[in-house]
């Protein structure tokens, strides 16, 4: 093992800058990860940013939403699906219809070389 390793990846540590709640979305650069525990200012929060997870989704996210679709973050910290000026996070990995209030989502994480 390479002196460098540092883990497996599946986190990284967010200072917060307001309130958090265990389960929020967190934007970091072009990173999105979800809040393990709640913090509150300066506070460090460990932020998952690989796994499946119950994301809450914006009242205007469109329509039925099928398995392998592509997920997106808002300003507000919520999911849709439409990309306009949002950060993907990951594909559904689950059936969403209208009126459901969440999405079943694998984070993924964008690599741009």
């Amino acid at each position: 093992m390479s002196n460098g390793y540092k883990g497996e990846g599946a986190s990284i540590n967010y200072t917060a800058t307001g309130a958090v709640t265990e389960g929020a979305l967190i934007q970091m650069g072009s990173i999105v990860g979800v809040a393990l525990n709640t913090a509150t200012t300066g506070d460090t929060v460990p932020c998952a940013i690989t796994g499946e997870f119950t994301l809450t989704k914006t009242a205007h996210a469109a329509g039925d939403f099928a398995i392998g679709g592509p997920v997106y973050v808002t300003s507000t910290g919520l999911v849709n699906n439409t990309a306009t000026g949002d950060l993907q996070v990951g594909f559904a990995t689950a059936v969403s219809v209208t009126g459901s209030t969440s999405y079943t989502v694998v984070l993924s994480q964008s690599v741009i070389f």
